[in-house]
């Protein structure tokens, strides 16, 4: 049932639904972890700028779940908010975030990311 949720959340927020952004708000708000994994990439690829809202309130999430699904659709956003919300994702007390944080930096590509995948790399 929860894969199945998932899959219809995505496809509403695929069709541009106003429900699909309402359902989507409310796992974000709720800290559903396995609903805002589903919805993130649909999030990333069709929200605009109320998904890249949706995803930034995900990343300040206290689960650190729903804050790795986030950074991980902050890769596919990219752009310099995307890229600002991920570079402060790679200073995350949680080793799952800061991973994710440092991936989806290296999927963004830019100097900025760059510079902070380099500034997490411990000195020898």
């Amino acid at each position: 049932p929860a894969q199945v949720r998932g899959q219809a959340l995505q496809q509403l927020l695929q069709s541009g639904a106003p429900e699909g952004f309402a359902l989507a708000a409310a796992a974000v708000e709720r800290d559903d972890a396995d609903a805002t994994r589903n919805i993130a990439w649909a999030l990333a690829q069709h929200g605009g700028a109320a998904g890249h809202q949706l995803l930034a309130r995900a990343v300040a999430s206290t689960d650190p779940q729903v804050r790795a699904a986030g950074a991980q659709a902050m890769a596919n956003l990219g752009g310099p908010p995307a890229t600002d919300v991920l570079v402060g994702l790679v200073r995350d007390p949680d080793s799952q975030v800061r991973s994710a944080a440092l991936a989806a930096l290296g999927q963004v590509g830019s100097a900025q990311a760059a510079d902070a995948v380099l500034g997490a790399m411990p000195v020898t």
